[in-house]
């Protein structure tokens, strides 16, 4: 049997880039709740833990799982970034589907799961705002990168009825 997992092309991503230039000297940001119940704040945290995290969580998933299963349409972010993405994709490793086909489809629980994700009134009514003045090509760290991209993948992998293993920056 088998076993598979969808994840982020973002994971691969950030693998990629600490591959090539090695651990980088900066922060990223990660969604937390405030100390107001309705609230929720962005908080920095230091990249290199994140990025050593996303590598031993790409080593671990190689090991232990036959396919890792990635969106078609973000390839592109990670593709020419190493040679070890080409053995991985090569050797059947790496999967990229095309879930674009299906959109109708998994949209639906997309939705569903970004209100969830959602977890304050403040959180929900600012990316509700995000959301109606959103156009292609407007990324945000939290709204687009953390809460709009995380739901999607959510969703994706429910369509398969895969297990999804987010990026560690997605994982809170």
């Amino acid at each position: 049997m088998r076993t598979s997992l969808v994840i982020d092309n973002f994971t691969l991503q950030d693998v990629g880039e600490t591959l090539r230039i090695g651990l980088t000297d900066d922060n990223r940001v990660e969604l937390a709740p405030s100390d107001t119940p309705d609230g929720y704040e962005a908080r920095a945290v230091p990249s290199p833990g994140v990025q050593v995290e996303t590598l031993l969580q790409l080593l671990n998933v190689i090991v232990l799982q036959d396919q890792l299963i990635v969106e078609a349409s973000a390839v592109e972010t990670w593709k020419d970034a190493s040679p070890f993405f080409t053995v991985l994709e090569n050797g059947g490793i790496v999967i990229a589907k095309p879930f674009s086909n299906a959109r109708s489809e998994w949209l639906p629980i997309r939705d569903h799961v970004q209100e969830i994700l959602c977890f304050s009134p403040k959180l929900a009514a600012d990316f509700a705002e995000f959301r109606s003045n959103w156009k292609p090509g407007i990324q945000h760290p939290i709204f687009s990168t953390l809460l709009w991209s995380t739901a999607g993948m959510i969703a994706r992998s429910q369509y398969l009825n895969t297990p999804y293993l987010s990026h560690p920056s997605r994982a809170e």
